[in-house]
């Protein structure tokens, strides 16, 4: 059940559950490793690639006594599952998905490629900024407006902030 619910979304104690009445042993490889990939998703759908193995270590256990089987697995066999899986890539740093540490490696030399190209710098103004909020028929908070002046400079800028805080509707006006 770990595998088919990790493949399609369906909640870890959903597949504790399934596995608890079809008998599978609270040990059993397939339960610990749906564990690993449990607690690794959601380390890394909160902006995290590389999670620390003692840390790892920790969430695991705290989701195993938590759910169905309330069992307490061990930190060897936890740290064998993890150095045996193919899919995981250990380093000094952590434990991370081969696949989210390739994305990154990719991200890292299209960022090189993006700024080794030339641009050419922008200058904003105000009324350019009011301008765009007019034609998108929105208005921009300060720091929205701040980000416009990031077109003067050279390089490669990053816009971040939390859901909801105007990120794709000020790459809209960036872009107009």
């Amino acid at each position: 059940p770990y595998s088919v619910g990790y493949k399609n979304g369906i909640r870890f104690c959903v597949c504790d559950k399934i596995a608890y009445d079809i008998k599978i042993d609270f040990y059993a490889d397939c339960r610990i490793k749906g564990l690993i990939y449990y607690v690794l998703n959601q380390y890394q759908n909160a902006g995290n690639t590389f999670m620390p193995v003692d840390l790892l270590c920790k969430k695991v256990n705290y989701y195993s006594l938590k759910y169905t089987f309330h069992a307490k697995i061990g930190y060897v066999l936890i740290s064998n599952m993890v150095f045996s899986d193919p899919a995981l890539y250990c380093d000094e740093y952590g434990v991370s998905f081969k696949y989210t540490v390739s994305d990154e490696e990719q991200a890292i030399e299209e960022i090189k490629i993006l700024s080794s190209v030339p641009v050419k710098k922008e200058t904003v103004s105000e009324s350019d900024i009011d301008r765009i909020e007019h034609e998108l028929c929105v208005t921009y908070g300060k720091s929205q407006r701040k980000s416009f002046y990031l077109m003067e400079k050279a390089g490669i800028s990053l816009l971040i902030g939390g859901p909801g805080t105007g990120k794709t509707t000020t790459i809209k006006g960036l872009t107009t």
